[in-house]
């Protein structure tokens, strides 16, 4: 997809998946990374071809968000968030005292990470410094 000078977007490429993503994020222009609910890939945009990141720490993945240092966070259901290098290498978790977070987001300068969740009656926020 690109987007011009209008505000428009034009589709580039279409692909067919067998299953059903929950979460992707772009790493740069060649690569993307894809949650279902049981895995996170790692995919090369020209050929299609994926490979499944695997990990313990990777449990139930759901939102993810690429930082501008090259890392990956994602949500998992152990409680945590899961950092990731761009060649999809588990590099550490981090507990954020979270029940099921779920949605995450990186500052543009990659300074602040904001969290959340979707559990009814623990619903909560949180704001945390990114210290590399």
């Amino acid at each position: 997809m690109s987007v011009n000078k209008n505000d428009s977007i034009n589709m580039l490429k279409e692909m067919k998946t067998s299953f059903a993503c929950f979460s992707i994020t772009l790493l740069h222009a060649g690569t993307f990374m894809v949650g279902t609910i049981d895995h996170q890939y790692m995919c090369d945009i020209k050929s299609g071809e994926g490979r499944v990141i695997t990990n313990d720490k990777i449990r139930e993945p759901r939102g993810m968000c690429a930082s501008s240092n090259g890392c990956v966070f994602v949500c998992s259901d152990s409680d945590s968030i899961v950092q990731l290098s761009l060649r999809g290498d588990v590099l550490m978790a981090h507990d954020v005292g979270m029940y099921r977070p779920c949605a995450i987001s990186v500052s543009t300068d990659g300074s602040r990470l904001v969290v959340s969740n979707g559990a009814v009656g623990q619903s909560k926020m949180k704001l945390f410094n990114i210290v590399y």
